[in-house]
């Protein structure tokens, strides 16, 4: 039987509605959107909480700057973007996760999509970009840190902090991060696959 055959069968398919189906819709309804709600809350207790931290940046710059380098500043200063990408990605991955239970099957396989390539996008760039920014607010903290100190510390320091933490990036990218987007990629194709036969 090929898919469109089976297609019509299912859809010939009488529905037999349970006697209670308008208080399961409702309860399924109440769960997504206290779900949501609880991820809303989350969120925006951890916008709270990052610009308490960037405030608190300001406060540490203000307050210490003397005596420092524009390294010092320039460490605080990305760490302040490094949790204001966090906050937008949040927030977008926010936007994408909200659920609507009423869709229709193609609007549903489309914002599925879109879910999958944004997952996909998180893991491919958000990761490196984020590691990048904290190597450098490292970098610059330890060059102003270390001056002073010996040439062994002052060139050791830094590069034993580079080695682990795209070592670790690389370590992921090749096994857990590879796993995943496999298993992302699967889907999206096989979505698109079932979205090409249902507009055919």
């Amino acid at each position: 039987m090929d898919f469109d055959e089976l297609q019509k069968n299912w859809q010939a398919q009488p529905i037999k509605m349970p006697e209670n189906w308008q208080s399961i819709n409702a309860g399924l309804t109440d769960q997504w959107q206290k779900q949501q709600r609880s991820v809303l809350l989350s969120n925006i207790f951890t916008t709270l909480g990052f610009i308490a931290a960037i405030i608190n940046f300001g406060w540490v710059y203000k307050s210490f700057h003397q005596g420092h380098s524009l390294f010092f500043g320039g460490s605080l200063l990305f760490m302040s973007v490094l949790l204001l990408v966090y906050l937008w990605v949040l927030w977008k991955g926010y936007a994408l996760k909200k659920n609507d239970p009423t869709l229709n099957s193609k609007e549903y396989i489309y914002q599925s999509l879109k879910k999958l390539h944004w997952r996909r996008k998180t893991i491919t760039h958000f990761g490196w970009f984020y590691s990048v920014l904290l190597w450098a607010a490292l970098m610059l903290y330890m060059q102003d840190v270390t001056t002073g100190g010996s040439l062994a510390f002052r060139i050791g320091a830094p590069l034993i902090t580079t080695v682990y933490i795209f070592g670790i990036m690389i370590v992921m990218r090749k096994t857990k991060q590879k796993k995943q987007l496999n298993k992302i990629d699967l889907l999206i194709t096989d979505l698109q696959v079932l979205l090409e036969k249902m507009e055919a």
